[in-house]
């Protein structure tokens, strides 16, 4: 009995360690087969914690984000005056985790405005 309940919780363990590793795995080098595009109105845009910026989109319940986006030199006031209630186009990245089981993880990797490129993190474009 004592073995059992030994291997269980290692193995519980393991499976936590994997499914934590998979959730909040780093985004690095982003290339154009990991990304999805999502075209929506923004109805919001506020700061997050980290110098993150949040989108919230009309009709899509999960606000998107730029990571680290006011250190890239993204500015709150600017946004406001050229996204805020437009349609654009972001590029999200496109991975499986327990949080996302629709492969929409709210990462923005390229934000689009009218033709216009706002942000890019994407290498092969």
């Amino acid at each position: 009995m004592k073995y059992f309940f030994w291997t269980f919780s290692i193995t519980l363990f393991v499976i936590f360690l994997v499914l934590f590793w998979i959730t909040f795995r780093p985004i690095k080098n982003v290339t154009s087969d990991d990304v999805m595009k999502v075209e929506g109105l923004v109805t919001n845009i506020y700061p997050g914690s980290g110098n993150d910026i949040y989108f919230k989109l009309e009709k899509i319940e999960r606000p998107f984000y730029i990571n680290r986006g006011m250190e890239l030199g993204l500015y709150l006031d600017s946004l406001n005056n050229t996204v805020l209630n437009k349609r654009v186009i972001l590029h999200s990245i496109k991975r499986w985790t327990p949080l996302t089981t629709n492969k929409m993880h709210p990462h923005i990797s390229k934000l689009t405005v009218d033709g216009a490129v706002i942000f890019n993190e994407i290498e092969d474009q």
